[in-house]
């Protein structure tokens, strides 16, 4: 599929965008630190990714503020990254 560069779509800021920036993530580290019984091996792995998704979440960012520019910047000091209700940007 190759789509046009030039095109985007709205940002989408309704849903579980209204509480976190980054839901899809926010389920997923959920998942990953939800374990009852966490051998070493799960513990090493989990950490590997959560380094990975916290770096992500990093370079989706720089991607979405080069696309959308001011509009994503407003919407990046309303609402947190990670936590619903926090007020941290990133946290």
């Amino acid at each position: 599929f190759t789509g046009n560069p030039e095109t985007r779509g709205p940002l989408i800021v309704a849903g579980p965008y209204r509480y976190v920036r980054h839901p899809l993530m926010l389920g997923l580290l959920v998942a990953l630190w939800a374990q009852p019984i966490m051998p070493p091996e799960l513990l090493m792995m989990n950490l590997g990714l959560t380094i990975y998704i916290l770096m992500a979440i990093r370079w989706e960012e720089r991607d979405l503020l080069r696309e959308y520019g001011a509009e994503y910047e407003k919407y990046r000091s309303d609402v947190p990254a990670l936590i619903p209700f926090s007020n941290g940007v990133l946290f």
